[in-house]
């Protein structure tokens, strides 16, 4: 409660020069963001330049990254500049650590234009790896997320070309789910244009992620989140490659979202009285269903605990 300045003053004063330590420490670094959240701004500066010299061991420590994430978000954006230079000094290994990746997504939420900017510039130089890192992942899943695809065309020109390999695999196919999201009309119709029309005579690209652990999940964002040409394609070329069977352990998955729109599996015919694809209420309704079956799958959520 800094209520009472006098008192909390002597309070302030008292824990000078041991900020570090209790950034540091699993119980410590509470008060320390609790202090930050509620101390007027003058406190918060002063926890700022005695912690400056540590910035990288804070965003890397297990405790000290959630008091970098609440400085993020308190500091005023002159305050901040010497936070956010010396995070834009290691970004990719910011990016491709356990608790540092956690700090540059904090950046898209809190941070001005400006900052955000020169963020994205920095990632932009490592996209690939980043897509298929265990924790770089979720900061290009966090960029799309908040800036959405007109705001970060970059990310998509570097998976140009590359959208089958980065859908079977275990991180990447992640960011192509968000990119099927969070893209414009034209980026997603790239992206799907690339894997329903790729046929290079040794397998079909499609075909494959529906086998695919990873890969199958692609396809029923891609179902999802096309417009009603494009889902008619993707849904007649799979159900006319015989290559969904009930029992294998992805493509089930694959056979639900399209059953749900109302396709008999068997035949390839729409069962009557069924709602066409472009109804998008009947989309809606589906939308649940196929996120239900991807819940073990997208574990996004998970960094953020």
């Amino acid at each position: 409660d800094f209520k009472d300045e006098e008192k909390n003053k002597i309070i302030f004063e008292s824990l000078k020069n041991k900020f570090l330590d209790l950034t540091l420490h699993m119980y410590g670094c509470r008060v320390v963001q609790k202090i930050i959240d509620v101390a007027p701004t003058e406190y918060i500066s002063d926890i700022a330049d005695e912690l400056s010299a540590d910035y990288s061991k804070c965003i890397e420590d297990q405790n000290g990254n959630h008091v970098i994430q609440k400085l993020i978000e308190k500091l005023n954006e002159e305050e901040r500049e010497k936070l956010i230079n010396a995070i834009l000094e290691k970004v990719y290994d910011f990016c491709i650590h356990q608790y540092g990746c956690r700090v540059v997504q904090r950046i898209f939420d809190h941070c001005s234009e400006e900052e955000k900017i020169n963020l994205l510039k920095e990632i932009n130089k490592n996209v690939i790896d980043l897509c298929q890192d265990q924790y770089g992942n979720y900061v290009i899943q966090r960029l799309l997320e908040t800036r959405k695809g007109e705001k970060c065309p970059e990310i998509f020109n570097s998976l140009k070309g590359r959208i089958f390999d980065m859908s079977i695999h275990k991180f990447a196919s992640n960011v192509i789910e968000r990119c099927l999201h969070f893209g414009t009309k034209e980026q997603k119709d790239d992206l799907i244009n690339e894997i329903v029309e790729k046929d290079d005579n040794v397998h079909d690209s499609l075909i494959t992620l529906v086998k695919d652990k990873f890969g199958n999940y692609v396809v029923q964002k891609m179902i999802e989140y096309s417009d009603p040409i494009q889902k008619d394609k993707i849904i007649l070329k799979i159900i006319s490659s015989g290559a969904l069977k009930k029992k294998d352990n992805y493509s089930k998955h694959v056979i639900s979202c399209i059953e749900k729109l109302g396709y008999n599996i068997s035949t390839g015919q729409k069962k009557q009285n069924q709602p066409t694809l472009g109804n998008n209420s009947n989309l809606g309704n589906n939308k649940n269903n196929i996120n239900n079956n991807m819940n073990n799958h997208n574990i996004n959520n998970a960094i953020n605990n």
